[in-house]
């Protein structure tokens, strides 16, 4: 069963007007190094002109130093309470999902909330090639694309994501729809179709 979420906390994403900068959004409780963020925040200058990064979360006096260390222009918000931050990540067109192999081990196999809120919202998401990441931009391949774990890798899709943006953008309700399919509401039929095969199992016998 997958740990998705409520598909009723997302909102259709609303139309974004063609001329914005193609926005990039990430979010966990703590912003901090070792998160994959090094992996795009020192091209982001490059960038500024065609896109936009948003980052929530806590962003400890320590953290900021080193956030601030790379010169980036990235706009940085508060936490936001799950159903606020689902709400508010329709605004964007871009979801971050950099987890590095070399972390943990569990880094590896585990797909995180934020690749399904991504998906849930309807965002393109940009994922590094962790295995699981991988079979999960394989099984639909509209959600986004996957990434190696190194800056060339980053930059040569940064390219093309700004080149592609309003194909990424006109079809972002697409892949809002096709998250149902993902969904609690969805995933959670297959639990109590279980539960509910047992209780009958065990009264029959």
């Amino acid at each position: 069963i997958n740990n998705s979420f409520k598909q009723s906390e997302f909102i259709t994403p609303p139309i974004k007007a063609s001329g914005e900068k193609l926005k990039l959004v990430w979010f966990s409780q703590v912003i901090s190094p070792g998160r994959g963020l090094e992996l795009i925040l020192p091209l982001l200058r490059k960038f500024e002109v065609q896109l936009s990064l948003t980052l929530f979360g806590y962003l400890s006096a320590e953290n900021k130093i080193w956030l601030d260390s790379f010169k980036a222009p990235v706009k940085v918000e508060a936490p936001l309470s799950q159903t606020e931050l689902h709400n508010r990540i329709s605004e964007f067109d871009v979801g971050l999902a950099l987890e590095l192999s070399n972390t943990d081990f569990n880094r590896q196999l585990c797909l995180t909330n934020k690749i399904y809120a991504y998906a849930q919202a309807g965002l393109y998401i940009l994922a590094t090639d962790t295995p699981a990441q991988k079979q999960f931009i394989n099984d639909n391949s509209n959600r986004g694309c996957v990434i190696s774990q190194d800056k060339q890798s980053v930059y040569e899709v940064l390219n093309s994501l700004i080149t592609n943006k309003q194909t990424i953008r006109e079809s972002s309700i697409e892949r809002y729809r096709e998250a149902y399919q993902i969904s609690w509401e969805k995933d959670s039929q297959i639990w109590l179709d279980q539960f509910t095969w047992l209780l009958n199992k065990n009264e029959n016998s």
